[in-house]
């Protein structure tokens, strides 16, 4: 009988993570006079793509994208009166990214990454939240934790819990006004692994 092969349902070699899911996403942004201090809140779909290789028994070192896309932000403020609907928002990452096994047969995994983080919102036009088009960005944090069972020789299925987090500047679409930004977003995901 031939002797099993080593690299079956182990994480090594390459790394391919799709993954799909909720999100939340609560900012804060120091807007000019006369809207003052906003914070704007949402729900929507998260997505994650990591691509990487195994360094290390367990170990990935590689890169990822991670997103919330805010479906209907809600605004607020205190020259705001209640809370106002808006349009849409994002926040993303994109990152290197480590992920760790600490069985290289096993599900159970932690996660995270550093790089260059973004956060957007549309104007709406009936209630001028924001007044125009706000874009901008800086540095970013993703922290998460998974388990994942395999389904396949290769591939593995589960989910992760993660958060992100952005802080930076936004600046106005149309008078290049800017405004110091931070977003918080966390979010549940369904992954799906080629390890």
């Amino acid at each position: 009988m031939p002797a099993p092969d080593p690299t079956i349902r182990r994480h090594d070699g390459f790394y391919l993570r799709l993954g799909i899911g909720a999100g939340l996403v609560r900012s804060r942004v120091e807007s000019p006079a006369p809207l003052g201090d906003l914070s704007a809140r949402g729900g929507g779909v998260a997505i994650d793509l990591a691509l990487g290789g195994t360094v290390a028994d367990g170990l990935v070192i590689g890169g990822g994208i991670y997103t919330v896309a805010i479906n209907n932000v809600s605004w607020s403020g205190d020259n705001v009166p209640g809370d106002q609907d808006g349009e849409t928002g994002s926040i993303g990452l994109l990152g290197v990214m480590v992920d760790y096994y600490p069985d290289a047969r096993g599900g159970f995994h932690v996660l995270g990454s550093l790089g260059i983080g973004v956060l957007g919102y549309e104007r709406d036009s009936s209630t001028d939240l924001p007044p125009e088009d706000w874009n901008g960005g800086g540095g970013g944090a993703m922290f998460g934790v998974g388990y994942e069972a395999w389904i396949g020789d290769q591939w593995s299925l589960g989910g992760v819990a993660r958060v992100l987090l952005v802080s930076g500047t936004l600046r106005g679409e149309g008078t290049d006004d800017e405004m110091d930004a931070t977003g918080f977003a966390p979010a549940l995901l369904l992954v799906a692994t080629h390890h």
